[in-house]
């Protein structure tokens, strides 16, 4: 007896079943995205570290509040532009600065010590 042939069943195993496949179409183009997110966030980071290769020789500071305020007055008139809740927008922004001057100090840090980060 399969639920797919006999109706539900009482656990609400086949209601499952057919959500899973009625969302497989969108949960792979889900996947997919969630896969660039990782990619851009990576290469991101890089482009971070690139930058505090760059600040170290000069003593520049790994936080420049500034730059900080126009990056995120930009993401949030885009993530506007969008339809994006600009709140949310606006709080994984400042996790992912929060994220990158962790990396950039850990970066500067190491290059004082004489090694090399990511």
């Amino acid at each position: 007896m399969t639920a797919a042939t006999d109706g539900p069943m009482p656990d609400g195993t086949a209601a499952v079943d057919e959500g899973d496949a009625i969302l497989a179409g969108v949960r792979g183009r889900i996947d997919a995205l969630d896969d660039r997110l990782v990619d851009l966030l990576a290469e991101r980071f890089a482009a971070v570290g690139e930058a505090a290769r760059l600040k170290a020789p000069h003593g520049i500071p790994p936080l420049t509040p500034r730059r900080f305020q126009t990056v995120l007055a930009r993401v949030t008139a885009r993530a506007a532009a969008r339809g994006l809740d600009t709140t949310l927008v606006q709080r994984l922004w400042t996790e992912i600065h929060d994220a990158a001057l962790a990396h950039e100090a850990a970066v500067m840090a190491a290059l004082r010590g004489g090694g090399e980060a990511g």
